[in-house]
């Protein structure tokens, strides 16, 4: 069984993943760098990218596009996945993700989350000059119910270092999430 980890940007979901899946020795996709890596070979002549790269293009539509082909071909055999903050946004996306694994939600408080990325040098697109906090806001609740109901499991990271969430969800998996 696949691991899948969701939540918002900067929750720690690729931290986690690269800690977690060297524990339970499972191979890590990271889906927002799968969609770089893909745009890459596919578009870009090889020269790399990053996701955001590929976001600015057309204003994230044919991240999107990549995206969706993305999920759709992840792994059957168990693997740990560190999904977009965004992904579980496309219903189509949802179904998917329910069918390839238990699915984990990385809780993490919009006040932390905002501090986070509003500190970053480049910030997210999702977050330019002109969007503002009562934006964030009002994305971060609207996203935040979406994870809730696709969630098996929700872990809140609240005053929890990536090894401590790694250490909790790495137990429940070998427990079975029972």
């Amino acid at each position: 069984m696949s691991l899948i980890l969701c939540g918002f940007k900067s929750c720690g979901k690729t931290t986690v993943g690269r800690q977690l899946a060297t524990r339970l020795n499972l191979p890590f996709n990271d889906t927002d760098m799968m969609i770089a890596s893909f745009y890459s070979a596919r578009y870009n002549n090889g020269r790399q990218c990053t996701p955001r790269d590929v976001f600015l293009i057309d204003n994230g539509l044919l991240f999107r596009s990549i995206e969706a082909e993305i999920i759709n071909s992840l792994p059957t055999t168990p693997a740990l996945v560190a999904l977009g903050g965004s992904t579980l946004m496309n219903k189509m996306n949802r179904v998917v993700i329910q069918d390839k694994g238990f699915v984990a939600y990385l809780y993490t408080p919009s006040d932390v989350l905002w501090q986070r990325l509003t500190a970053k040098d480049a910030p997210w697109p999702l977050f330019l000059e002109e969007d503002n906090k009562e934006r964030f806001i009002q994305i971060y609740q609207e996203r935040r119910k979406v994870y809730e109901n696709v969630a098996d499991t929700t872990v809140d990271t609240t005053g929890k270092t990536a090894s401590d969430i790694a250490e909790e969800l790495a137990k429940g998996y070998d427990h079975g999430f029972k």
